[in-house]
């Protein structure tokens, strides 16, 4: 109570009276709040959050989500809030904040219909020993696959799975809470491991979370939501050192592949979420992509006619406002332009070398690159984080070099950083090669030699060259509309679909289902010439995700001199264009 009064103070002290009066519960919300929701009782509580239940003003069910345990400098605080809106996914429950202040959030989700923790209690009062091995790998399945893209586009993972996040809504897998726990919990200095004491891997006990610790909460959730028992017995990740898991209930073929993702090692885990379940299908990696070519039509029909003309006929709009309305969306969102300081060749100085370049892979992509940079240069890594890599080149010691704690060599430091908070590409690569004794002219030797070809290396494997300008592409997690348009120009019913980023050239969204045609009209809304703009684009990428939908790039269709297919732009009025 104490703590919800200091919150309600740090709210301004007009959400919450105090004392409250006998056997009423304060609810710490901001008034605003408070007028759109009606708050009807507390479902869940703990050291970090509250959640509560709520109906809005539309009768809809809610869930209001009290978040603790955040830092306690504002810009820090507003910095995680840029981060975690800038996250979507099809597969997440969107999470709506609407108070972020030092200390606490509040979020706004819709309701949770069904869990994994349900559907397993579920199978138990039908006497199974859990969730039937078939449908649970599905689930996990899906859910590893958002973990592993959600690493490779933002850099983050969850850090605190559970079963109660795997949301089931139909048949169709949610994952709540995600990037909480990486943005706002560990910046606060809370201890993650032991409020999620059953599923945390042993790394996060010493403040070293890896994205090998979500594969580690997977794979506990799969052996007890299958046989209904912990493989630890319930014991805490610190207890668990030394200690060899049960997995004598599990399916002889199961055993080794769990016991793997249960390593205490996070390296000798399996490398990604989603390689431990193909183990667990007993489908390879290279198996899956043959499949997925040769079953996914869709992804064929793009791949056959992504490279065939098409013009596009605008009527009511000149070619130049077109233009003008794309960058205006991007700029609205964006902000100023980026900034391209990419360093064509290397900064040469007596005791270091550095140089910065741009690259178009997100942060976690660019991140797995980097494994084994280190050992390929014989190197004794110093620090190993997701977005700074420090290791050093030492040259051989004398005895007495060695007796004075003297070290020769060279100390290299690569970090990765967003150009921009709101988008995943590109990205800016720092190298920074430095002495580790200035005075020392053998290690100026070998700075002068290796910090070049550890760079070039670098470029090489990011996939760039250090002239090339990469294109901007900002996220843009808003919904949108897609039109598709047949050979015969006949349009068939809009669908609703999620952005996930857009450029000046072409927009990539999620797509709910597949397609029978490669042309469509996209439909953005936009705040700056209202309400929206439909523009045509052609589809030239589709991968299909493991819950159904398609993650799909597009490429505008910008105006050509003539005139070939039945095509119209027409600024998107309240009232439907008539086809």
């Amino acid at each position: 109570r104490a703590r919800q009064a200091a919150a309600g103070m740090a709210a301004g002290g007009d959400s919450v009276r105090w004392p409250p009066p006998k056997n009423e519960r304060v609810v710490p919300l901001p008034a605003k709040l408070t007028s759109e929701l009606r708050i009807a009782e507390c479902v869940a509580t703990g050291p970090l959050e509250e959640i509560w239940q709520a109906v809005d003003v539309n009768n809809r069910k809610r869930l209001v989500k009290i978040v603790y345990g955040l830092s306690n400098h504002a810009a820090s605080v507003r910095d995680a809030v840029e981060q975690l809106k800038a996250i979507h996914h099809p597969a997440l429950v969107t999470q709506d904040v609407v108070l972020a202040e030092p200390g606490r959030m509040v979020i706004v989700t819709d309701a949770i219909k069904e869990t994994l923790r349900d559907c397993f209690y579920q199978c138990r009062k039908r006497k199974q020993p859990g969730i039937v091995r078939p449908e649970l790998i599905e689930y996990l399945r899906a859910a590893a696959e958002v973990l592993d893209y959600l690493y490779q586009q933002y850099g983050l993972f969850h850090g605190c799975l559970h079963p109660r996040q795997f949301v089931l809504d139909h048949g169709w897998l949610q994952l709540a809470d995600f990037g909480i726990a990486q943005l706002f919990w560990q910046p606060g200095g809370q201890d993650v491991a032991t409020y999620n004491a059953r599923y945390a891997a042993p790394e996060q006990y010493h403040q070293t979370a890896h994205r090998n610790s979500d594969q580690y909460a997977l794979a506990l959730i799969y052996a007890e939501m299958l046989t209904g028992f912990h493989p630890f017995h319930c014991r805490s990740a610190a207890a668990r050192h030394g200690v060899e898991p049960d997995l004598e209930r599990l399916p002889p073929v199961d055993r080794e592949v769990i016991a793997r993702a249960l390593s205490y090692d996070p390296n000798k885990r399996w490398p990604n979420c989603t390689a431990m379940m193909l183990a667990l299908e007993g489908t390879s990696v290279e198996c899956l992509r043959a499949i997925e070519q040769d079953l996914d039509p869709f992804a064929r029909l793009i791949e056959q006619n992504k490279n065939k003309p098409h013009d596009a006929d605008i009527v009511g709009t000149s070619p130049g406002d077109l233009n003008r309305l794309v960058h205006d969306i991007i700029t609205s969102t964006a902000g100023d332009t980026f900034n391209d300081d990419t360093q064509l060749v290397p900064t040469m100085a007596d005791d270091h070398v550095e140089q910065s370049f741009c690259i178009g892979l997100p942060i976690g992509t660019a991140r797995s690159r980097l494994h084994g940079l280190a050992q390929r240069w014989f190197g004794q890594v110093i620090r190993d984080q997701e977005r700074i890599l420090v290791f050093r080149l030492s040259l051989p010691a004398s005895f007495w070099r060695q007796l004075l704690g003297r070290r020769s060599g060279i100390e290299v430091r690569v970090e990765l950083s967003r150009i921009h908070p709101r988008s995943a590409t590109p990205i800016r690569v720092t190298v920074r090669a430095e002495l580790l004794r200035k005075r020392d002219a053998a290690s100026r030797e070998l700075l002068a030699e290796l910090a070049p070809q550890i760079i070039a290396e670098l470029q090489q494997v990011l996939g760039t060259d250090a002239d090339k300008r990469v294109q901007d592409r900002l996220l843009w997690p808003h919904p949108l509309k897609v039109t598709p348009i047949l050979a015969d120009g006949t349009r068939e019913e809009p669908i609703e679909c999620r952005g996930k980023d857009i450029s000046k050239s072409g927009i990539g969204f999620y797509l709910p289902h597949d397609l029978a045609t490669t042309q469509v009209l996209i439909e953005l809304p936009n705040d700056v010439h209202p309400p929206s703009i439909a523009i045509p684009a052609t589809l030239v990428r589709a991968k299909r995700c493991a819950d159904g939908w398609y993650e799909v790039g597009a490429l505008f269709r910008f105006p050509a001199l003539r005139k070939s297919y039945p095509q119209i732009i027409l600024p998107v009025t309240h009232a439907r264009c008539p086809a």
